[in-house]
């Protein structure tokens, strides 16, 4: 499991190496929705892993295609 520390800021995005990959995680806050919501982009292959997923606190992310 690979564990990414985020905090409570209503916008982050952070960049980091992943299975040989360069990604990018931006997680923001819907307040509307009052729910957390992600996107994954891969830098190095400029192409969107995930757009507009919602989070769930302490349930793990299947990335399948980066094992």
């Amino acid at each position: 499991m690979f564990k990414i520390p985020i905090d409570s800021s209503p916008y982050q995005e952070q960049s980091f190496d992943f299975a040989g990959h360069s990604l990018r995680l931006t997680v923001r806050y819907n307040s509307l929705g009052d729910h957390w919501g992600s996107d994954v982009y891969d830098l190095g292959d400029q192409v969107w892993l995930a757009q507009g997923v919602a989070l769930a606190v302490g349930v793990p992310i299947d990335c399948e295609g980066y094992r």
